[in-house]
């Protein structure tokens, strides 16, 4: 792994209806360095998931009421970022079909080595890293491409867009309040009393867009239309978004913000939660 990444700043989440087998692997990632959390089914582990934001999540695949496949798909669901490893004791081809077509990191087959267990975790932890710096270089070439083409209406003397059709308002005051939190547009910022985070231009816009719209349900085409500036279907701007809507939560999260606070109402889109 990269000798960059604080072991300890990784959250992974364990979940296995076998306590003992649950605890154990659970055991093994905490003795390499990292932070640990287990579940003793999916409903437990559904519970943690809306609660706590995690980098990797391993599952056993055969658990009753809640399996890990359809554990996964609530995960892409809650948390598009997040990687899964599924893990089963009864490998066939068509789980395994299932579990990439649904999104699964890693495939690992019982009994698997510790050895196996860590190199699925530090790969999934890797690949996160990865998606997530690429996702900063977009981010800053989507400004890059705003600033230039502002500069370019302004030496072309064009006409500003009509306000109704801006896709971005904060007002004027580059201040926007949700409950004990201040967003700032100068400095890209969520700002409580407990501390600062850092946004990217795209969840500022996306924040501010549901900010502007929140007496109704936005969808994605909407956001990405309106906070990345073209136009596509509504199935391709669910992908684009999801990854936007899971930082923003976890930053709610990181100044204190309890609850959900953009809340996915499925099928439709997203809305800002009452509570802000």
């Amino acid at each position: 792994m990269d000798s960059g990444v604080n072991k300890q700043d990784v959250q992974l989440l364990v979940v296995d209806d076998d306590r003992d087998l649950c605890h154990f692997m659970a055991l093994i990632l905490k003795q390499m360095g990292y932070s640990v959390s287990e579940a003793y089914g999916g409903g437990d582990a559904l519970q943690l998931l809306r609660q706590n934001i995690y980098d990797v999540v391993l599952t056993d695949i055969m658990m009753p009421q809640l399996d890990g496949i359809k554990l996964m798909k609530e995960i892409k669901d809650i948390a598009p970022d997040t990687a899964v490893i599924l893990i089963t004791g009864v490998p066939s081809i068509e789980t395994a079909v299932e579990s990439i077509k649904t999104g699964a990191h890693s495939y690992l087959m019982k009994p698997c080595s510790n050895a196996e267990i860590c190199a699925a975790v530090e790969s999934a932890v890797k690949t996160i890293r990865k998606n997530r710096m690429v996702q900063r270089l977009v981010d800053n070439i989507h400004t890059s491409v705003l600033e230039l083409g502002d500069l370019a209406r302004k030496m072309s003397d064009i006409d500003a867009p009509d306000p109704a059709e801006a896709p971005i308002d904060d007002g004027g005051s580059g201040v926007v309040k949700l409950g004990k939190i201040n967003v700032y547009r100068d400095r890209y910022q969520m700002v409580s009393a407990e501390r600062k985070v850092d946004l990217t231009p795209t969840e500022y816009d996306v924040l501010i867009y549901l900010f502007n719209h929140r007496e109704r349900i936005v969808t994605c085409a909407d956001l990405v239309r309106c906070a990345r500036g073209y136009t596509v279907s509504e199935g391709e701007a669910r992908e684009v978004i999801r990854p936007h809507i899971s930082n923003l939560r976890r930053k709610f999260k990181l100044v204190g913000q309890d609850g959900d606070s953009l809340v996915n109402v499925r099928g439709i889109g997203y809305r800002l939660a009452d509570s802000l």
